[in-house]
């Protein structure tokens, strides 16, 4: 679902940047009008989330829904469609109104022993007529072995949910944010000599094993450079520039000898037999373009460069359908 929502903001960005005129607005419009109807009929629940590993609530896939029907609305806008605008807008405001009841965990036992009120979860399963709420349900874990491939919803975190803040639904101040980035960092960051970087989620086996062996459908998740990138941006959207520029650096640590930044770094002792040290890059993908992308969009914002600005059109605008879309300046 995010993959379809991503070029309805890659054109309203376009747009607002003046790399497309109004004329490639209109010819452009037809193929945003089918992406935002595919998101309406098939959203909220996503059948794949952004790590192609479940199906389910997941807060970043909801964000960049949300933000894709709002941008698709302010097209619709201008391509005439009042009705279209409205819908979208409307849908807009239900699906945000919902993600709290869908993906933050209340009281439970890991908000107890952290002494915070909830947080969101990496992904809520799709409801069910027997469960009161989706974060009731189970997710699979789907490289781990038979007998822990499935947990409650409620006991997996992940760094996804600051994509609320970076789309514009969340403050970063939020007390709903601050309490998630408290279970983050808790359970998924690891303090390098260079800076921090986190896991995807706990309980991820997407890594190769304790011995350093390959990845084999099993094995123990590592850090993921990308998500210090990711959390540059949340510390961005909450006035901490010099905090962003530190993360910046360790980020660009995190790369090979050829700078080139790995999907995940070894983040265990050093074993020299399988080419594995620490804070190195470990056997996975290298490079990885989406963490590669990361660097310019910090370094830009860090700078104040407002040509690479997002704005999504959500932030105070979301609290109920009857408000005009119109608030902007968060960024992608």
């Amino acid at each position: 679902m995010d993959e379809t929502a991503f070029p309805i903001l890659l054109v309203d960005l376009a747009f607002r940047e003046g790399a497309l005129t109004a004329s490639d607005l209109e010819r452009l419009w037809p193929m945003v009008r089918r992406a935002a109807s595919f998101i309406v009929r098939n959203g909220p629940v996503t059948s794949q989330d952004r790590w192609e590993e479940d199906d389910g609530y997941s807060p970043f896939t909801l964000a960049v829904e949300i933000a894709s029907l709002l941008a698709a609305a302010e097209l619709a806008d201008r391509a005439g469609d009042r009705t279209g605008a409205q819908y979208l807008r409307e849908t807009a405001d239900l699906w945000n109104a919902s993600i709290e009841r869908w993906t933050f965990a209340i009281d439970t036992p890991l908000a107890r022993q952290l002494d915070i009120p909830g947080y969101y979860v990496r992904i809520a399963p799709p409801e069910r007529a027997d469960a009161a709420s989706p974060l009731d349900g189970f997710v699979p874990i789907k490289n781990r072995p038979p007998d822990g491939s499935c947990e409650p919803a409620v006991q997996i975190v992940s760094p996804d949910a600051l994509a609320l803040v970076r789309f514009g639904l969340r403050a970063p101040d939020d007390p709903r944010i601050l309490a998630t980035v408290c279970a983050i960092d808790a359970l998924l960051k690891v303090e390098f000599s260079t800076g921090p970087c986190w896991h995807r989620y706990n309980g991820d086996g997407y890594g190769e094993h304790a011995d350093g062996g390959p990845f084999n459908v099993m094995g123990i998740g590592r850090a993921w450079p990308l998500l210090t990138g990711e959390r540059a941006h949340y510390e961005l959207a909450a006035g901490r520039v010099a905090e962003a520029e530190r993360l910046l650096v360790a980020l660009e640590s995190f790369s090979s000898d050829g700078k080139l930044i790995p999907e995940q770094v070894w983040d265990a002792a050093d074993i020299p037999g399988r080419e594995l040290f620490h804070v190195r890059p470990s056997g996975s993908a290298m490079p990885l373009a989406w963490a590669h992308a990361e660097q310019p969009e910090i370094t830009a914002f860090a700078r104040g460069w407002s040509c690479l600005r997002y704005a999504t059109a959500a932030a105070g605008a979301l609290s109920s359908c009857r408000n005009q879309v119109a608030a902007r300046g968060m960024a992608l």
